[in-house]
């Protein structure tokens, strides 16, 4: 389409309406910071802070008055639909900077209501949101008529000024040390049951349902009558169907919920594009900007496809939001993390150019991330992040994640080359840790945007991240990108720094890793972030740690003294043996009560913590084996063969995760143990992962039967990892004690090591599909191997497609 350089009508107009504004700058509009002047929060005086955002709001009701009077001026609708988001974005910054704004001047009372009650870590959120708001309004005019967008850029550009200026006053936060202070108090007790009850268990204030049954037959219509700037949680259930609609959620629309039944279950579908006249801002399926918004278990879908170009499916500027088992399917834009603290947990993402963009500051953690097969001439890129300014506090972090190639890649990968991401903007910044990297990946890894634009300035980093496409031999030298060898980086894109999860999310429900590790440690981790001062923690929990076992240690150092005494410890003492084991675990009720209900009170045993432990492994053997038949009971209840499928891998789960704890309790290694019965719990967890992406009344079925057998396998596991490794540290006979004989290793080093270095090891079986061997299959020669055999068994693969 060609466009006139003559401007129209309304565009003179608008021209005249920006003209008459002065554009405030940096040196007429605000002091420089005073250097030798230091607060808790700012560079600058608390007075320059004011008067300085005072002025930029000013100029941001200007230009919105401007906008909003030619809003209808336009009879082109691509233009028309820019001004309408100029006008909405620079609606976002006066709020943004209005709450910055209150927080500065409410310090002492711990800030702004809608942030998580740190002042530094919510005003640079809402600033650097303030900031790229300016970028997202010029970004929707691409296509337009230039000269209306030059004329809207002299006058944002001078909120722009201001507002990176009011960005510079606020003290950064230390690195490596997280910005909690305490949890929000826009979060009430109670909302982790809603993201982890079974839908049946949820009572929602009203229910979506497009066969009539419910009391909207329209999402959209739902959120309307939801109330405005709700301090608590409102819930909107959708059931089960395709809506086929495009939803916002305006910005006083505060902590929504929406609950579906299931992803691929209950989807949310539209087809905006670029081609058809949308903004991309605005092409979004669904759209919320009130902030602390919840979903889980649903799909956001753009059906364009990918010769629309830009067609978004999810578009979130909600702060402090987080989506947990949602499908994000689309082709080139597909989720557009627009700006402030976002938290995505176990969500399915499809697409492929630029299929995760925007300037959020967002966490993506055990999330599949599939490329699609893009246009002929396209190459794919997962991510394309617009952090423009330094000092923005944005970026994208991925951990625990699957990127690999969707069905239609699936079928023809070298047919499109795919990256992790592109520089967008001058500062762009994305890190992938701990993540599963596929072939489909190039070596490179990244990929320019155009020359050398950004490559100096990005900051593109990878962490232990493993797979065919992880390798860094052949990664890009770029200036810009790190591989990052210290946890001590890593740690500041995790959970905890980046997003401030530590603060808002353990309440919210959704699970999640706050630091480097798998470790459920989301209870112990939010009671320390409620403390001021880290270093007493450490030194209370200790000393407490200490105390809780002094008794129990007794049995262990002098076993002599008690092994000649023929009279048994009281009960009293035994139960105190147990609550003082117990109070270290998550669960300490469902701990004593087990332990309590086996404990034999004619042994002298009881107290000890080894023997306390053992117990403790043979309770949760004995609840999963218990549960075993469970999956295959529901099975007949299902006509989903996925569910079916699901449930027979949760049979197998368990079966491994039961054969994991007898080892542990017979296992003489500490680090085995605890390595076994981590797993044995991980196989729980997938078990209701597996399911939950499938149906979510399955899993609330098998999350009730589980819920004994998950708490006793973690109680183990708390016990393993506080008490036992605290007697191992005091040099105490730990291992001896477990099983009273040394156990054999499982590796003969001189064998094992001869295997790998041999260049024709022998084999006791040889694979060939040619008929030289004893096999042509591999499947053939697993089926036949010896089971439980203690030696190594070898089979020899020979070259070629088996």
């Amino acid at each position: 389409m060609a466009f006139s350089l003559m401007p129209s009508y309304p565009s003179v107009i608008l021209l005249v309406f920006l003209l008459s504004f002065p554009h405030p700058s940096l040196s007429a509009s605000s002091p420089s910071p005073s250097p030798s002047f230091e607060t808790e929060f700012l560079t600058v005086p608390k007075s320059i802070f004011s008067s300085t955002v005072k002025s930029a709001i000013d100029q941001v009701h200007q230009t919105l008055s401007i906008l909003t009077n030619v809003a209808g001026m336009f009879n082109d609708f691509r233009l028309s639909n820019a001004v309408n988001d100029c006008a909405d974005l620079l609606d976002f910054s006066s709020d943004e900077l209005s709450m910055s704004l209150d927080v500065a001047e409410s310090v002492k009372s711990n800030g702004h209501r809608n942030g998580t009650g740190h002042p530094v870590s919510d005003m640079k959120a809402w600033l650097s949101a303030a900031l790229g708001n300016q970028d997202t309004c010029l970004d929707g005019f691409d296509g337009t008529n230039g000269v209306v967008k030059t004329l809207v850029a002299g006058s944002v550009q001078g909120v722009v000024s201001v507002v990176a200026d009011v960005l510079k006053m606020v003290r950064n936060i230390p690195a490596g040390k997280s910005a909690a202070s305490g949890f929000p108090k826009w979060i009430k007790p109670g909302e982790r049951r809603l993201l982890q009850a079974p839908v049946s268990a949820v009572t929602p204030d009203v229910t979506v349902a497009a066969d009539g049954s419910g009391n909207f037959t329209s999402v959209m219509a739902a959120v309307t009558a939801a109330p405005d700037n709700s301090v608590r949680r409102y819930v909107i259930y959708i059931k089960r169907g395709v809506y086929k609609e495009n939803v916002e959620i305006k910005k006083k629309k505060w902590n929504l919920m929406m609950i579906g039944d299931g992803m691929g279950v209950t989807v949310i579908s539209g087809n905006r594009s670029f081609i058809d006249g949308w903004t991309t801002y605005r092409s979004a399926t669904f759209a919320v900007s009130g902030m602390g918004f919840i979903a889980r278990d649903m799909t956001f879908e753009n059906t364009a496809g990918p010769s629309k170009h830009q067609a978004v499916a999810l578009r979130s500027d909600s702060d402090l939001s987080a989506f947990f088992r949602c499908g994000i399917d689309g082709y080139q834009d597909t989720l557009y993390a627009h700006a402030l603290r976002q938290f995505y947990r176990e969500c399915r993402i499809t697409g492929t150019v630029d299929f995760i963009f925007g300037n959020a500051a967002a966490v993506f953690q055990n999330c599949q991330i599939l490329a699609r097969k893009p246009l002929p001439d396209q190459k794919n890129s997962v991510t394309a992040h617009g952090r423009k300014y330094a000092d923005q506090t944005t970026g994208f972090s991925f951990q625990y994640c699957n990127v690999t190639a969707d069905a239609d890649l699936l079928a023809s990968p070298n047919s499109t080359a795919t990256y992790l991401g592109r520089p967008w903007k001058a500062y762009s910044r994305t890190i992938f840790m701990q993540s599963y990297l596929s072939g489909v990946i190039r070596p490179e890894g990244w990929l320019e945007w155009q020359g050398d634009f950004a490559l100096s300035t990005l900051y593109y980093a990878e962490y232990i991240n493993y797979g065919t496409g992880a390798g860094l031999v052949n990664r890009v030298k770029w200036p810009g990108f790190h591989a990052i060898n210290e946890s001590s980086q890593a740690y500041n894109y995790t959970v905890a720094q980046f997003i401030d999860g530590n603060i808002w999310l353990p309440q919210t429900g959704v699970r999640y890793t706050l630091g480097l590790t798998m470790a459920d440690e989301a209870e112990e981790q939010a009671y320390r972030q409620k403390t001021r001062k880290r270093v007493i923690i450490i030194i209370i929990s200790t000393i407490l740690l200490v105390l809780i076992t002094v008794a129990a240690i007794l049995g262990v150092v002098l076993p002599s003294k008690t092994s000649n005494s023929t009279q048994s410890p009281s009960s009293t003492s035994s139960f105190s043996s147990i609550q003082s084991i117990c109070s270290i675990t998550q669960y300490p009720k469902s701990c004593i009560s087990s332990l309590t209900s086996r404990q034999n009170p004619n042994t002298g045993s009881d107290s000890d913590p080894l023997h306390l432990f053992k117990l403790s492994l043979q309770i949760s053997i004995d609840e999963l084996s218990n549960i075993s038949s469970i999956p295959e009971s529901l099975s007949t209840q299902a006509s989903d063969n996925r569910v079916k499928n699901a449930l027979n891998d949760c049979k197998l789960l368990f079966s491994n995760a039961i054969k994991q704890l007898n080892d542990s309790l017979s296992s003489t290694k500490l680090d085995d143990i605890r390595t076994w019965i981590s797993a044995a719990l991980t196989n729980q967890e997938t078990c209701l992962d597996n399911i939950g992406s499938v149906s979510v009344e399955f899993r609330g079925l098998m999350q009730t039967a589980m819920e004994n057998s998950t708490e006793y396998t973690s109680n183990s596991l708390a016990i393993a990892t506080k008490v036992l490794k605290l007697l191992q540290d005091f040099n105490l006979p730990v291992h001896r004690k477990l099983l009273g004989e040394e156990f054999r290793s499982w590796v003969s080093a001189e064998k094992e090591r001869k295997l790998l270095q041999d260049g024709a090891p022998k084999a006791d079986l040889v694979v060939a599909k040619d008929g030289s061997g004893t096999y042509r299959s591999i499947a053939e020669v697993v089926a036949s191997a010896p089971e439980k055999r203690e030696e190594r068994y070898v089979r020899y693969v020979k070259e070629g497609g088996v």
